[in-house]
This record gives C-alpha cells, structure tokens and sequence, in this order.
C-alpha cells in the first residue's frame, strides 16, 4: 500500500476519477475507498491497534530530560525576579507620586481661582459701597445747600411793606403785622389792656 499525504486523501475526496489505489495509509491509519454514490465518496478510516505498529512506524519521543538547575542559577533566578519585582513597585510608586502632584496642582490651581473670586467680590462689593456713600453724600449736600438757600430767601428784607413774617417762636401760618418794637429790635413785651395798640 501506498502512502499519501493527508492534503492528497482530501483532494481524493473531490477528485471525479477514482484514484487506482483504493488503501491508503498514514502512519498507524488506513483509510479504505468505499462505493461512490452520486452524492460524493464514502471512506472507512481503520486505526491499528499498538500490538500492529511495525518498528519502521514512528515511535513517539520521550520528552526532554530537564537537566538539573544548579543553585547559581537558582539564585540568579531569584534575583531576576527580586530585580522585576523591584522595578514595578517602583513604577507604580512613580505613578501613585505623578497622581498625588497632579490632584495637588489641582487643588492649588482651584483655591487659587477661589481666592482670586473672592478678591474680586470683595472689591466690587467696596466699590459700591464707596459709590453709594458717595451719591449719598452728595444728595445730602444737596439738600443742605437747598435748605440754606430757602432759609436766606426766607430771612431777607421784603419790600411789600410792614408785613412780614411772625416773631421767633411764633407759629408761622402766613405773614403776620409787625408791631414797632419787633421792627426796632425791642424786647417783645406783653402791653397793658388800657394801653394804645402797637400795631401799625
């Protein structure tokens, strides 16, 4: 019998023409061409047992030994893995260092825009304070300057004669008759009933 590659058996299969050899065998297989039917070819795969393997058959090799690890080697080992060891926490610490300074600039970075916010209201708030004090106090002079000036306009000379306003502490509800001794400068006495009127 023949041997053929496995990729020549499933080539076989679509093959039209039978091929002439109808055994085929693959180390420890054998595949047997059955009756072609139209709906493709059938085959039989038979399996030898282990009692049938020829000693031209591929044995199955063993696997390598392992050779014996000296304690050198052992011990450079070790400290291979000591060193990688090592060379992750480190980066790790690097990392958890790099994280902890960023989240510091952030906080830095936000009380410092806070304490800017709060400089600015504070400012803007004094400023107008100032401002309102200001119009305050110039609407305040105002008034005053209003009032002196009523109180001149008031106090002067009128030329409609001898009628003027009423003496100090008199109720002032429109313009009184003024006696003589209020236009001299007199002291304001109390005149007898029997006396002659003082009124001009």
């Amino acid at each position: 019998m023949k041997e053929l590659s496995v990729l020549s058996l499933l080539c076989s299969c679509f093959y039209s023409q039978p091929h002439p050899n109808t055994v085929y065998q693959y180390g420890d297989m054998e595949v047997k061409q059955l009756d072609k039917r139209a709906s493709g070819q059938s085959f039989e795969v038979i399996l030898k047992s282990p009692s049938d393997l020829s000693p031209e058959s591929p044995i199955l090799s063993s696997p390598p030994k392992r050779k014996d690890t000296s304690l050198e080697e052992l011990q450079k080992r070790l400290e291979a893995a000591e060193g990688r060891r090592k060379t992750q926490e480190a980066q790790v610490l690097k990392q958890l260092a790099e994280r902890r300074e960023h989240e510091r600039e952030v906080l830095h970075k936000a009380l410092e825009e806070n304490n800017n916010f709060s400089r600015l209201a504070e400012e803007k708030l004094n400023y107008k304070m100032e401002l309102s004090k200001e119009i305050r106090e110039a609407h305040l002079a105002a008034l005053r300057e209003r009032l002196r000036e009523k109180v001149r306009a008031g106090a002067g000379p009128r030329t409609g004669g001898a009628r003027s306003r009423g003496p100090p502490g008199a109720p002032s509800f429109g313009l009184w008759p003024v006696p003589a001794h209020y236009a001299s400068g007199a002291p304001a006495v109390r005149p007898p009933r029997d006396a002659p009127s003082y009124w001009g």
